[in-house]
């Protein structure tokens, strides 16, 4: 792909047709499949097919094995490994988008292994008051955590086999 075709990645995802959604307390990353270079994302708007919402704190539990992806930063205009927590990141070569399916595909092979509710071991937090410090729960159900992530695998797939990207929308 061409500096180009990067160049209009940047315009448009840093316009306000990206999806990011709030929660109560936990933010949501965003991916979205993007369709071709050639249309703008705000074509034909976002659709349950070509998008995936995961929470910060669920990549935040996977990051490590999502540093094992080359990416780009359009903002830097730089290779990196993994995803831009604070801003957009596309994973763009075939190579890479086999890796990120496979990796994904992982996640739910052994996600469906766990009991509903998935509890998962967050973060390490402090209680303001009391100063005394655990690990966060994070409870997700699971046939929607697995139907999130499917989603993210089909899009990884397809934009592997037809010459596509993902961009990812930091929190």
């Amino acid at each position: 792909m061409g500096v180009t075709c990067k160049g209009e990645v940047l315009r448009y995802a840093e316009s306000s047709f990206c999806y990011r959604k709030q929660t109560a307390s936990r933010r949501e990353y965003s991916y979205l499949l993007l369709m071709g270079f050639t249309r703008r994302i705000h074509g034909s708007g976002l659709t349950t097919e070509n998008h995936a919402t995961l929470e910060d704190e669920f990549i935040a539990y996977i990051y490590d094995s999502l540093c094992w992806l080359d990416t780009w930063n359009p903002s830097t205009c730089m290779r990196c490994s993994g995803l831009n927590n604070y801003g957009i990141t596309v994973i763009e070569e075939q190579d890479v988008l086999l890796k990120f399916h496979q990796i994904i595909r992982a996640w739910i092979d052994l996600f469906s292994h766990a009991a509903d509710p998935i509890v998962l071991t967050g973060s390490y937090c402090f209680d303001g008051e009391e100063r005394k410090g655990c690990h966060e729960k994070l409870v997700y159900n699971k046939v929607e955590l697995i139907n999130e992530l499917n989603k993210l695998a089909n899009m990884a797939k397809y934009a592997e086999v037809n010459g596509k990207c993902i961009v990812h929308f930091g929190i």
